[in-house]
């Protein structure tokens, strides 16, 4: 099942038919959000230190639709 890149943020179900009939319906979630981070580990880094990806753990919301991961200093 594909669900539309532009569908609105809904409850809705999904039933499987056939020949025979009809499932039952169950309930899902469309979720559309913006990515937040509640908490990054470390918190605090060194200037000419070299970090590599594995050495942060970022942590929130709606993490799965960022794209990408900025460090502005």
């Amino acid at each position: 099942m594909a669900v539309d890149g532009n569908a609105a943020t809904a409850h809705r179900t999904v039933t499987v038919g056939t020949r025979k009939g009809q499932s039952n319906a169950f309930p899902f979630t469309i979720r559309r959000g913006d990515p937040r981070i509640t908490a990054i580990s470390p918190s605090t880094v060194w200037p000419g230190r070299m970090y590599f990806p594995q050495d942060f753990k970022i942590t929130g919301e709606d993490l799965i639709t960022a794209t990408g991961v900025e460090l502005t200093l």
